[in-house]
């Protein structure tokens, strides 16, 4: 039902088990951690939400670049059909950068969870 929303986990894991031999499942959103699943080769699901947790959403990371500190990773919205490097600072920024709504029209204002 519209509305209603759908649990990624279940979605991943029932499309890409099959490829990844794991169940994906939510982890605390962590760049260093996102990086390292990008060096193997797997992309990163992440979920998107304002400061309360709600108007959540999904999107996908699938490249690193840069040194820590100044790296910047490539997100892509597919509701928007937009794709971005968005930049470290950015999204670590714990809600004070508004990279969701600037780059890809979304009010969302902070990552939260990343899938694999």
């Amino acid at each position: 039902r519209m509305g209603e929303g759908m649990r990624l986990e279940d979605a991943l894991t029932e499309i890409a088990r099959p490829a990844t031999h794991q169940d994906a499942r939510p982890r605390p959103f962590s760049l260093n951690d996102c990086e390292k699943q990008l060096e193997r080769g797997v992309p990163v699901p992440l979920r998107v939400a304002d400061g309360n947790d709600e108007h959540g959403h999904f999107m996908l990371m699938t490249d690193v670049r840069g040194a820590p500190g100044e790296r910047q990773f490539l997100i892509s919205d597919p509701a928007s059909g937009r794709t971005s490097w968005i930049s470290e600072a950015d999204l670590d920024s714990k809600g004070a950068s508004p990279w969701p709504r600037m780059e890809f029209g979304h009010p969302s204002t902070q990552a939260t969870n990343a899938y694999w």
